[in-house]
Formats: C-alpha cells, sequence, structure tokens
C-alpha cells in the first residue's frame, strides 16, 4: 500500500535561536508516511540560513528538505502560500519557525484524518513556553473532537497554526486569500470545508511573543488582520454572530490600546468595526472598553498570584453552550 506524503511548510524568519529544534523536531517524526520538508527563509539578516544548510547536509540521504533562501522579505502570509504552491504531498503541515513539534504528532493526526474523512482539517493541543523554553502554560483547556465555524467565531482563534494538518484538496482556499492575513483566516476558511477535527493531546510547543512574533512586533497590523478575517465570513455567517466575535476581541485589547496611548488607532478600529455591523455605536464601544479594563484588572491579579495572563487561558477556553 501507498503510504501518504506530508508535506511540511515551515517559514522562517530570524530564527538562529529556534530553527535547530524546530526542523529537528519534523526529521524525527515518525509513523507511516513519507515526508517532504520546505522551508522558506524570508531573508532572514542572521544565521538561520547558514545552520539549515548545516542540518540538510547533516540529514543528506536521508530526508528530503528544500531551503527557499528568499533575497527579498515576502512577509509570513505570502511565505506561506509560496511554500503551500509547491508542495506535493497528499497532507499539509504548517509549523512557524520558533515553534516546534513532540514526537508522533504527525501520526497521531494522520491516523484521525483517515478515519474521519469529512473533516478538511485537524489540530492538537500545544504546551505553551517562554522565549528561554521555560513552561508557561497550555494552549487549550479541553476541546471536543469536532469545532465548527460558529465554535470559532464566537469563542475566538482557540486553535494553534503550528499544529495544524489538512488535506491537500484544500490549498486553494489558502492560495486565493489576498496578500496579508493571519491563521485565523486560514482557520476558518478550512471549517467551511467541513467540521474540523481537535486532538486533546499535547504534541506542539509554541513560543508565547518570541523576538519575532507578528503579535509582538506588529502588533496593530495584526490586530486589523483579525478583523478581517472575522469580516470575510460575512457573506455566510449571521451579522449577529460576527458582531459577537468582534465584541469579544474588543474586550480582549481595547484597554491596553487605551492605556499605551493608541487612541488615533482606536478611533481607526471602531470605524472598522462599524462598517462591519451598522448597531456598533460609541456608546458600545464605552461599554467594551470599560469591561476590556475590569478583564485587565483581573489579569492583572491572576499573573501577581499564578504566574501566567488568564487573558490567554480565557481566550482559549471552550465552553459548551
Amino acid at each position: 500500500m501507498r503510504q501518504p506524503l506530508i508535506s511540511v511548510c515551515i517559514v522562517s524568519y530570524n530564527h538562529q535561536a529556534y530553527i535547530t529544534d524546530c526542523l529537528t523536531s519534523v526529521l524525527t517524526q515518525y509513523g507511516a508516511f513519507r515526508l517532504e520538508v520546505l522551508l522558506g527563509d524570508d531573508a532572514s539578516t542572521d544565521d538561520t540560513v547558514m545552520i539549515v544548510r548545516n542540518i540538510i547536509d547533516q540529514y543528506h540521504g536521508q530526508a528530503d528538505i528544500r531551503l527557499f533562501a528568499h533575497e527579498q522579505n515576502l512577509g509570513p502570509s505570502q511565505n506561506y502560500q509560496f511554500l503551500i504552491t509547491r508542495a506535493e504531498g497528499d497532507y499539509i503541515a504548517h509549523l512557524d519557525g520558533d515553534d516546534f513539534w513532540l514526537p508522533g504528532k504527525l501520526q497521531t493526526q494522520l491516523q484521525f484524518l483517515e478515519t474521519h474523512p469529512d473533516c478538511p482539517a485537524c489540530y492538537t493541543n500545544t504546551v505553551v513556553m517562554q522565549d528561554d523554553k521555560s513552561h508557561w502554560g497550555f494552549f487549550n483547556t479541553i476541546q471536543p473532537q469536532h469545532i465548527c465555524t460558529e465554535e470559532l467565531i464566537r469563542k475566538g482563534n482557540l486553535l494553534n497554526h503550528s499544529s495544524l494538518l489538512y488535506r491537500s484538496q484544500h490549498k486553494p482556499t489558502i492560495l486565493d486569500f489576498p496578500d496579508n492575513f493571519i491563521d485565523y483566516r486560514i482557520h476558518l476558511a478550512l471549517s467551511r470545508q467541513g467540521t474540523l477535527g481537535y486532538i486533546n493531546q499535547i504534541l506542539v510547543s509554541y513560543r508565547l511573543n518570541s523576538s519575532t512574533s507578528m503579535i509582538r512586533l506588529m502588533r496593530e497590523k495584526f490586530i486589523l488582520l483579525y478583523v478581517d478575517a472575522l469580516l470575510s465570513m460575512q457573506p455566510e455567517m449571521p451579522q449577529t454572530l460576527i458582531g459577537a466575535g468582534l465584541e469579544l476581541f474588543l474586550k480582549q485589547i481595547l484597554f491596553t490600546l487605551w492605556w499605551q496611548g493608541k487612541r488615533d488607532f482606536i478611533k481607526t478600529l471602531v470605524a472598522h468595526y462599524q462598517q462591519a455591523c451598522p448597531y456598533f455605536s460609541q456608546k458600545l464601544a464605552y461599554r467594551l472598553l470599560l469591561q476590556s479594563f475590569f478583564l485587565e484588572i483581573n489579569n492583572a491579579l491572576h499573573r501577581r498570584i499564578r504566574g501566567c495572563e488568564l487573558r490567554f487561558l480565557q481566550r482559549n477556553q471552550y465552553q459548551n453552550t
């Protein structure tokens, strides 16, 4: 019987501190599959490419690794699309260069997808680490085995991008995206192809706010792309559901933006919301700001007592309704 081919798409940018863990974790995966690794380096200015080439030499003849060292920076979205276009596998996995996998990750997901033929993609739970690999928490509390679009909108982005494995027939869904997008848009779009699978096992290590994290370096851009991801569901999902997802996100970020003095950006953001939700008013914005303030106070107390962010846990907590 022909073993399925899995294409692993890795994007890197100035990941010299992380890329060895990342790439080695892929090459040591085991299971009944063949593997190809496509790594797109986005014009790193550090030693990332040199490290990758050394690993390729080390595994010469043992692994199919293709390095694409871009001379000009494409951006993470375009870099992934570049790799996806060249992926030849029956299944495709995404992995950010500052994250890494745990043993058996691909085999566990492959078994799930092959026994759930209607599932377009599946994800796993993830351990969250600080930049220095110290343990911080877990990406999710217990999730159901299947997650639909409605839950993904109402509860926010509760899926980890580096845990994604999907069927290659859904490549066009991602390749048709605009120039800039975040992982949440991928999850939402794949969920429109069928209910997403979720495996409640820790099979991925995710670095929280690493030195090259988009959330850390381009926070305002990330916020607007999150909103765009929700708005991309407008033609297919009820307006009230989209509005609920937008309000949830605002409550998580509004007070922090206000405290940082980003008043002009808040106005831009509110205007963006008003275009999407006709019922969105200044009064509602003030109410969400107040809720965001109390959430931040609660979060600060939780950080002081427990040493981790309650907001992160709340954002990713699934609640049965």
